[in-house]
């Protein structure tokens, strides 16, 4: 579908759903790109200050700023990295009022969410000038369906799915495992919201699992998520109070089923693990003290490449469990609680040496 690559464009991803930005990013990447993401509107606005991207895609839903207002800040209060970007929304609305409704508040276009890689195709051709553009090599197409064949999980649609997913079936996976740990945090975050009838917050997050479903093949989900979305957008709280508990169960019963497909993906033979080399002691302290370090520098790719490392090491229980929850919240993007769950094992580790 990639059909040229702009090596060194600087493109700048903001969305608030950490799904909907690795979907976007790993879309994008394939085209040479140095790629920035920002998950709210602030950051968005503060990446745009110091730095003068040649594009950015902006979500156009988001919790405290949204996308419009982001937007209008960046075009007047980052000078002339704020006038001379190219804006692109990313939205859920397929609306007739869309493109004016966006054209009038900064945005040069718009596409919709889930991404499509050919109309992104088209979309990047119209607006990266033709100066910038490199004769795209043969692209190797879309994973092998094989790939994806192999996948069980109730509520998936893997042939939808594919439409959306640039990677293969690693890729995937991550993505799944990123679904799925946002959805244990999602899950409590909708119930407070139901109970607080915060029905404006409640419509902002059921957007996000809309399209966060759609990513990654869980279209009945993604539709009744629409539907709340929909009804949290003209005030019917009755709708929501009599359909909520079937959203909410539907989604804890799919985040569980992705929690078991991807534990009997990660079984490793006692053999294969008696045969790795053995990581303990004063080795695995410098490399837990290493991991802190570039997180506490914010080289957070650095650190989620080191993590990886050690748990390919075969390691005490405890301290792989401790490594796989700090990949966990990496993973998330949560790198404060990383970083002290870093500090926290080092200090373990450090009184366990005495």
């Amino acid at each position: 579908m990639r059909t040229f690559a702009a090596a060194g464009l600087k493109v700048l991803v903001v969305d608030d759903n950490m799904i909907n930005r690795m979907v976007a990013v790993g879309l994008l990447e394939d085209y040479g790109f140095e790629l920035t993401e920002a998950a709210s509107g602030p950051e968005a606005i503060e990446l745009s200050r110091e730095t003068k991207f040649d594009l950015i895609f902006m979500d156009h839903m988001m919790p405290e700023m949204d996308g419009i207002e982001t937007t209008g800040v960046i075009r007047t209060e980052c000078g002339e990295n704020g006038r001379d970007v190219v804006i692109i929304a990313l939205t859920a609305d397929a609306g007739e009022d869309v493109r004016e409704k966006f054209l009038k508040n900064g945005f040069q276009d718009y596409i919709t969410k889930p991404l499509d890689r050919g109309a992104l195709d088209r979309l990047l051709d119209q607006w990266i000038p033709d100066s910038r553009k490199q004769k795209c090599q043969e692209d190797a197409g879309e994973p092998e369906a094989g790939d994806f064949d192999s996948i069980r999980i109730d509520g998936i649609d893997t042939a939808e799915a594919r439409k959306h997913h640039s990677g293969g079936l690693k890729d995937y996976q991550g993505l799944l495992k990123l679904y799925s740990m946002d959805g244990k945090r999602k899950l409590l975050l909708l119930r407070e919201l139901l109970e607080k009838k915060d029905y404006h917050t409640y419509e902002i997050e059921v957007h996000g699992l809309k399209s966060a479903s759609a990513n990654v093949g869980a279209m009945e989900l993604s539709a009744q998520a629409r539907d709340h979305e929909a009804a949290a957008g003209r005030g019917d709280e009755a709708y929501i109070v009599e359909h909520a508990q079937k959203l909410l169960s539907d989604y804890e019963t799919l985040v569980q089923e992705i929690g078991r497909y991807l534990e009997e993906c990660e079984d490793v033979p006692e053999g294969d693990s008696a045969d790795r080399e053995s990581l303990a002691g004063g080795a695995l302290l410098q490399k837990v003290g290493e991991a802190l370090e570039v997180l506490e520098n914010f080289r957070r790719g650095e650190c989620v490449e080191q993590v990886g490392s050690m748990l390919e090491y075969r390691l005490d229980s405890q301290v792989k469990d401790r490594l796989k929850e700090i990949q966990e919240q990496l993973g998330m993007y949560e790198d404060d609680a990383a970083e002290e769950l870093l500090r926290q094992l080092l200090e373990w580790l450090k009184k366990e040496e005495q």
